[in-house]
């Protein structure tokens, strides 16, 4: 939740730049949450073990947190409500979204849009003007990751018998450059020097 806090020693024109900042952020913090609910119905209904959905818990402990807190500013109970409000919103967007699915996920036809909703999404929270840039690195971060972690998985028992591939193997890529500089030297002076 974004919280409006102008000191009134501001200028006018510093003012209205900070209101934007918030109303754009509460136009992302909307969308985000559309992502989330579409992510956790899909989830929901094509995964194949149980999936957790922790946005409403963590909005129930943002609930728990601000109850907690002194009232120092006398908005207390209002960010509560948005809290609540919020929490009302996401739990209803997610509800329809799994209805929505849920109607078409035995068919192939369904399978195919419902994916193509999720990349949908993606592209959406990507596009956003504060937060697209970050949600980004990080799925590219994810993805390089799970790429990475597949072919370390990659069988090479069938290479064990080959002592050069083994060598090769073993060599960094930098030593792998050096070394094809170094034949491709030899050749050259092979070819123009005889």
């Amino acid at each position: 939740m974004i919280c409006k806090a102008v000191v009134s020693t501001q200028s006018t024109g510093e003012k209205k730049r900070l209101e934007i900042l918030v109303t754009e952020l509460k136009v992302e913090g909307i969308t985000i949450q559309k992502v989330a609910a579409g992510f956790a119905a899909f989830l929901k209904i094509h995964s194949i073990i149980p999936f957790n959905d922790a946005m409403g818990d963590y909005i129930d402990i943002q609930i728990e947190e601000e109850v907690k807190k002194d009232d120092l500013d006398g908005k207390r109970a209002a960010r509560i409500a948005e809290w609540k409000a919020y929490k009302g919103q996401y739990e209803e967007r997610k509800k329809i979204l799994t209805n929505a699915m849920d109607t078409v996920k035995h068919s192939e036809e369904g399978r195919a849009h419902s994916s193509q909703q999720v990349k949908d999404l993606m592209e959406d929270a990507f596009k956003l003007k504060h937060y697209g840039k970050n949600i980004k690195d990080v799925y590219n971060k994810v993805a390089k990751a799970k790429e990475q972690a597949y072919y370390a998985q990659a069988p090479t028992k069938h290479l064990k018998g080959s002592s050069r591939i083994n060598e090769i193997n073993k060599k960094s890529l930098y030593e792998r450059g050096v070394e094809k500089v170094k034949l491709g030297a030899e050749w050259t002076k092979k070819k123009v020097w005889g």
